[in-house]
């Protein structure tokens, strides 16, 4: 190999003569070489830890006393989910190359060896995969860090936001959010903020993904809709113009991102003294406005989902809030856990769910919708959310 670095491999293999001629073989090529007779002495090796260098490769024999090789690939993946593990078979039998490749091996060889430059070059090609897999991974790692950092910054905490807004003389408002975060910084972000004592300006955005692009995309939407607000303030729809064209200038039209990489936006406007909500739904999932007695409307689409190349011009309605009202937001991760990610379904079991709770107070809506979630992700034998969610109760007292 062209790298500088030694590379480690770990050989196992209960015939001691083939063992030293193998082991020679790939000292010769400047690997650093471990042995073992055995899975069980494989395995102490891999797990000692006074061992100097990495392993990069484990080469075993498939049948062996004590602990064969099946068992020891099946041991090895539970400690290293991307160890290329390369199989060796004295028997031609099929059974034996596909149970190698069953259980995780990389790749099978034959005794007798093939010829010295076909094991040198699957010997090269198992680590040269493992080595650009381990840096890709590390790499991913980083942007997700990063990712981690910059939702971190943008958005304050939720319980920093979550209280009650007031305006005396006229309506009030009562907040409530649960935001489930996932291993995977993800692009959910809720905020309100008071441009002015009689106005409340909330969003419920979803960049779509899992990666740094998903998290900038986030990002620029919190910062175009922030500085909106110095100096001269535009219009709702003039607002989601804006950030549709700054998300658009990260995703140039036309490549894989901008098609891949959106953002949907759920933005509103309540007029505190006048009980009036303005709000633009660019390809967000509909809002529920449940009005007791009254029954529910559903806040759709008033534009395209953000920075997808489609040409469209943003749209903004308006409704009436009345004490009792309560509208409802949420983000698609809901649908993945009702209805296996069908957004039709999803939204009818949702809607239903929630008008059962139309009356209690908001945290208490917030709470019993988290549980419904949670017991159909435990009847599906999953411990958590796979997808970022997020709930937003809005409540006029």
């Amino acid at each position: 190999m062209e790298d500088s670095k030694q590379r480690g491999v770990l050989v196992v293999d209960d015939e001691q003569d083939f063992r030293r001629v193998f082991c020679d073989f790939l000292r010769d090529r400047n690997y650093h070489v471990l042995e073992a007779e055995d899975g069980i002495r494989a395995l102490e090796v891999y797990n000692d830890p006074d061992r100097e260098i990495e392993i990069d490769l484990v080469i075993t024999d498939f049948r062996m006393p004590r602990m064969g090789g099946e068992t020891l690939i099946d041991k090895l993946r539970e400690l290293h989910k991307y160890l290329p593990i390369i199989g060796v078979t004295g028997h031609q039998e099929l059974s034996d190359q596909l149970k190698i490749l069953k259980v995780g091996g990389f790749y099978f060889l034959e005794k007798p060896l093939p010829p010295w430059p076909i094991v040198e070059r699957v010997v090269d090609t198992a680590i040269r995969l493992f080595c650009t897999e381990k840096e890709m991974r590390e790499a991913r790692a980083k942007e997700l860090e990063i990712a981690r950092l910059l939702r971190n910054y943008v958005q304050n905490p939720v319980e920093e936001m979550e209280g009650d807004i007031h305006f005396r003389g006229s309506i009030d408002l009562e907040i409530k959010v649960l935001s489930v975060d996932v291993q995977r910084p993800g692009g959910d972000l809720v905020e309100w903020f008071r441009p002015t004592p009689s106005e409340l300006v909330f969003y419920l955005a979803d960049a779509m993904g899992h990666d740094l692009v998903a998290c900038f995309i986030a990002c620029m939407n919190s910062m175009v809709t922030h500085r909106s607000h110095h100096g001269r303030r535009p219009s709702l729809s003039a607002l989601v113009t804006g950030v549709d064209r700054a998300v658009n200038h990260l995703c140039t039209s036309g490549s894989l991102d901008s098609k891949r990489h959106f953002l949907t936006l759920f933005l509103g406007s309540v007029n505190l003294e006048f009980g009036e909500l303005r709000y633009a739904n660019a390809g967000h999932p509909d809002a529920f406005l449940f009005r007791p007695g009254r029954g529910v409307r559903r806040l759709g689409p008033t534009f395209r989902p953000i920075g997808l190349p489609f040409p469209g011009q943003a749209s903004v309605r308006n409704e009436q809030l009345r004490p009792g009202d309560l509208l409802f937001l949420y983000t698609d991760g809901v649908f993945d856990v009702l209805s296996n990610g069908e957004p039709k379904p999803g939204m009818q079991h949702l809607e239903s769910l929630v008008a059962s709770l139309v009356n209690e107070p908001v945290d208490v809506i917030v709470r019993e919708v988290e549980n419904t979630l949670r017991e159909h992700l435990a009847r599906a034998g999953q411990s958590d959310f796979e997808d970022d969610t997020t709930l937003v109760a809005i409540k006029v007292l």
